[in-house]
């Protein structure tokens, strides 16, 4: 616990030293509509693991769509490589306004492959407006892999503070014929520049069940894992998303990395 609060205090304090000098920009006023609608981001992601288990790599092309400040149609393809094992998957969703307070977002992805990604997965979750400046996410999501099944129940607050966008988020999983697993996320933002570029740090703790090896099966474990990113844009067409990251899959393996992305607005 106590690098728990060491790590989250040095998110605080590696983001209020890089925001100094920058221009405040209220997060909500960055969400506003402009002018280019549709935004193509291709990624690229690797990852080495410990106990010689190779490495992890994937491309991944994402395409998203605003209709307008609240309604979003986004989707990505992603194919990816566990040592000797590749699988695929391709994902939909929507945000859909449904009053002044509430939206609703829904997801659904599918492998055709399926060796270690979802067979199928869906989500619906609800985002509720506290105040100008406060949000609350509550959702389920139904996950399917080739030998096992996963229920999964989310809850999250938002926070935005002037240039600073805080999150934390509680997920509850569980998998038929098995005990329940709680994990938590924390994320820290910080936006700059003229084009709302940002950088962020998060970490994540607790119990997790996924698929690892891609045998289909699901296993529980502790996680601990901390990453650090952002997206920086050069101007109103482009820009680059970047992170890196540790992951600790309990006593199964460690796991590190990065990834990097380029961004186009028309």
């Amino acid at each position: 616990m106590k690098f728990l609060a060491c790590f989250i205090y040095l998110i605080c304090l590696f983001l209020t030293i890089y925001g100094q000098n920058e221009v405040a920009v209220s997060p909500p006023e960055s969400e506003k509509e402009n002018e280019r609608k549709t935004e193509v981001q291709v990624t690229t992601n690797y990852e080495v693991l410990s106990k010689n288990l190779g490495s992890w790599k994937s491309v991944t092309i994402n395409v998203r769509h605003d209709f307008s400040k609240r309604q979003v149609l986004y989707g990505f393809y992603q194919k990816a490589y566990r040592a000797s094992v590749s699988s695929d998957t391709a994902t939909v969703g929507l945000y859909q306004p449904l009053s002044k307070n509430h939206t609703l977002l829904l997801e659904m992805s599918a492998s055709p492959g399926h060796q270690f990604l979802p067979k199928w997965s869906g989500m619906a979750q609800l985002e509720t407006k506290l105040s100008p400046t406060t949000f609350l996410n509550t959702g389920y999501r139904r996950t399917i892999y080739r030998d096992a099944k996963l229920n999964i129940a989310n809850i999250g607050v938002e926070k935005y503070w002037k240039a600073y966008r805080f999150t934390y988020t509680a997920s509850i999983a569980k998998p038929e014929n098995d005990d329940v697993t709680f994990s938590n996320r924390i994320q820290a933002d910080k936006y700059y520049g003229e084009k709302n570029s940002t950088i962020n740090a998060d970490v994540t703790f607790g119990n997790e069940v996924a698929s690892f090896f891609g045998d289909g099966k699901v296993l529980k474990s502790n996680i601990f894992s901390i990453g650090v990113g952002g997206k920086h844009w050069f101007n109103n067409r482009f820009g680059v998303n970047y992170r890196a990251s540790f992951h600790r899959q309990g006593e199964f393996y460690n796991r590190g990395g990065t990834t990097l992305g380029v961004i186009y607005r028309f």
